[in-house]
């Protein structure tokens, strides 16, 4: 465990809090730190511990000694502890010791404090892992592995090393990505933000060594690494050569990727998509998609170079959703329309819950479940592409796609019979403005709504769209 501070005398005080307030929550009152005795003796922390007895109590003096020592404590503080201990009995003879060693203490130490609790149970050692286990007894602190789960789903990678640390009344986590750079959590394992980072960063220069990544550095790096790593799969897929500067470890890491071979001992060939299995086929598409990319690394959908492993993807859709019997219908809608659209292929590489359950015992009104919710989360999908402010333009300009046109109707049922329905009919088209309004809206390509009786995208065009509805913009997603 480590204590931050500015200074040694800052790391002291903060485990003397620490220790303080263990102590308080233990029942113990009077706690003090920093007492000097009418004898001259310098004392870490003072406590009273009340019990009762019958209908009178009984008080329990306690003294303790917090060392944060970078080492473990050795024979001469050892020995200056139990001397403090003595003289405090001298007054009050039932007085208990406490050393709270935070790096633990060394052999001899160990031996003699083992020796004297054979026949003394009033003096204990208390080290770092004593002081963690009871943070994560109280829920002050989440267990490592937790911690490790969620600096991978935040930072997109696992650090090489995890350490717990206090600081100002909390726990945090430090998380080593390696010998020169570090990042930091909350003790249940949340980011922290911007300004309580960089309230902590004078204490974790003075405690920590190398660099302090704060979050937005550290995703911006991982969404590079990833970028790279989607152009290497690009250029795979396109046939061309590697970048120079792609690093060594994207190849590497990708040579051990289900979807991926490894070429002699340091270059990466994909496999031919008709030898992936169910499990390959997903991993590849959700691997594009662990973080964001700029729209260029989406180039090779320009040439349809993608469309051999999605076509495996629908080929696969059985087995990714295994409720979703008879799935020859909806597979054959999903190969028309949604290779054009990146979200899509998420959806259909992940299988919806009801996958979870035993797909023998589907029935066909579960199979039908299983059909509408993928079929509904494809489409919300394919909107949010559709809407999506920087993706529209790529969608209009290069492929082709131009409008999405919606039915819906809404029938009002009583208990004795239907009283109607109401049906809405919605047209939204890409448009392109010109170049005074691209600039006043900050895109070219906008979503409108269209008046019914508009020619079809392919259809010869008399006159321009009418936009009925407002251009809807928003950083979310524009329609």
């Amino acid at each position: 465990m480590l204590v931050l501070g500015t200074t040694a005398d800052d790391k002291g005080s903060q485990l003397e809090s620490l220790v303080k307030t263990v102590l308080l929550s233990q029942g113990y009152t009077n706690v003090h730190t920093n007492v000097v005795t009418a004898g001259g003796n310098e004392l870490d922390i003072t406590a009273v511990r009340s019990d009762a007895v019958l209908t009178s109590s009984h008080q329990t003096p306690l003294l303790g000694e917090a060392k944060a020592y970078a080492d473990a404590v050795s024979t001469p503080a050892w020995q200056r502890f139990l001397g403090k201990i003595l003289l405090a009995r001298l007054d009050k003879p039932h007085t208990h010791g406490v050393l709270i060693a935070l790096n633990g203490v060394n052999g001899n130490v160990r031996g003699s404090y083992e020796h004297l609790r054979e026949r003394e149970s009033a003096i204990t050692i208390v080290d770092g892992d004593d002081l963690l286990s009871r943070a994560i007894a109280t829920h002050e602190l989440s267990t490592e592995a937790r911690v490790l789960e969620s600096a991978a789903e935040q930072f997109g990678r696992s650090p090489t090393h995890t350490q717990a640390a206090y600081y100002d009344g909390g726990y945090l986590w430090v998380l080593r990505w390696d010998a020169r750079s570090y990042s930091i959590m909350d003790g249940n394992g949340s980011m922290l933000s911007a300004q309580r980072v960089e309230q902590l960063r004078p204490s974790l220069q003075a405690s920590v060594t190398g660099d302090l990544v704060a979050y937005a550095e550290a995703l911006a790096e991982v969404e590079e690494l990833h970028r790279m790593r989607v152009e290497v799969i690009s250029n795979l897929l396109r046939g061309t050569p590697l970048p120079e500067e792609i690093p060594e470890g994207v190849v590497s890491d990708l040579r051990s990727e289900p979807f991926c071979a490894a070429v002699g001992s340091d270059a990466v060939a994909l496999v031919d998509p008709a030898e992936l299995d169910a499990a390959a086929i997903t991993r590849f598409f959700l691997s594009l998609f662990e973080h964001r990319l700029p729209l260029a690394s989406l180039s090779f959908m320009t040439g349809g170079h993608h469309l051999a492993h999605f076509h495996r993807l629908i080929d696969l859709i059985p087995e990714i959703h295994p409720w979703l019997h008879d799935s020859g219908d909806l597979a054959n809608r999903l190969s028309r329309i949604t290779p054009y659209f990146p979200s899509a292929w998420a959806v259909i590489s992940t299988p919806l819950p009801y996958t979870a359950l035993d797909a023998d015992d589907a029935t066909p009104q579960t199979s039908e479940m299983q059909r509408h919710a993928l079929s509904e989360a494809v489409i919300e999908a394919i909107r949010g592409d559709f809407a999506n402010v920087v993706l529209r333009g790529y969608l209009h300009d290069v492929l082709g796609i131009a409008e999405l046109e919606d039915e819906t109707t809404l029938t009002v049922k009583s208990t004795t019979g239907p009283l109607g329905n109401l049906d809405v009919h919605t047209r939204l088209r890409i448009g392109e403005l010109g170049d005074e309004l691209s600039s006043e809206a900050g895109t070219r390509h906008v979503v409108i709504r269209l008046l019914p009786g508009v020619a079809e995208p392919w259809e010869p065009v008399q006159t321009p769209p009418t936009a009925e509805a407002e251009v809807r913009q928003n950083a979310g997603g524009d329609e």
